[in-house]
């Protein structure tokens, strides 16, 4: 009886593992983020920030240096997120994205901290060289308690508007730039970022000739997945 729940507790532990963290760089994955983000005072979270980022041109450090290269630049992200003082946890989302809750402090001297913390991971351990940059979308401490779960959303429409790939940019999310973006102006922000991800699918409709009951052609239509 007593192996048997033994067994029971390695099992859940071995679920939770599954579930809340990412095989690659053994970090925390979205899932248990989000969980911070639904009902943050549970987890003894008042005021906080959230940002969300990830690495331009990853494809390139993938395809020019390999995925050994490419998984250590993940790997290096994460331990500089433990290490960090202004971080109360963090993530690695999916591919190249991560996300951070930040302990509050004024908007000035997070966006410094980011600074700083980007430019430490900016080298490229098997070329020196090589500068690699991020784009981040940062929600302040105001905008978080009022979006709830709802927040990464909005980190990421920050994210999205990144568009210099020569430097690291921290975009600062406010209710303006909800306001002004418009959903086709927001689509033109993700396009490359659903390109890389392979998100848009080629459907061919048939055009049929009815005289000759045949297949004549078709019609090329995408759709964003």
């Amino acid at each position: 009886h007593i192996m048997n729940d033994d067994f029971s507790v390695f099992e859940k532990k071995e679920l939770y593992k599954t579930a809340f963290t990412d095989f690659i760089t053994g970090d925390y994955n979205w899932n248990h983020l989000e969980t911070y983000l639904e009902v943050p005072a549970d987890k003894g979270i008042n005021d906080y920030a959230l940002a969300h980022f990830d690495v331009k041109e990853f494809r390139v450090i993938n395809e020019a240096y390999g995925h050994i290269a490419a998984n250590k630049v993940l790997t290096n992200i994460v331990k500089a997120m433990k290490e960090s003082d202004f971080i109360i946890s963090s993530g690695r989302c999916h591919n190249d994205n991560f996300a951070m809750i930040l302990k509050d402090m004024p908007e000035e001297e997070m966006v410094q901290k980011l600074k700083d913390f980007f430019e430490k991971l900016s080298v490229l351990e098997e070329d020196p060289n090589y500068k690699i940059y991020y784009k981040c979308g940062l929600v302040p401490m105001q905008r978080t308690m009022l979006s709830g779960n709802r927040v990464a959303d909005s980190a990421k429409m920050a994210q999205a508007l990144a568009t210099n790939q020569k430097r690291t940019e921290i975009i600062v999310y406010t209710d303006k730039m909800h306001d002004d973006l418009s959903w086709g102006n927001y689509i033109k922000a993700y396009v490359e970022t659903a390109i890389e991800k392979d998100e848009f699918l080629v459907y061919l409709q048939p055009k049929f000739d009815i005289l000759k009951e045949k297949i004549k052609g078709a019609e090329a239509l995408i759709r964003w997945n």
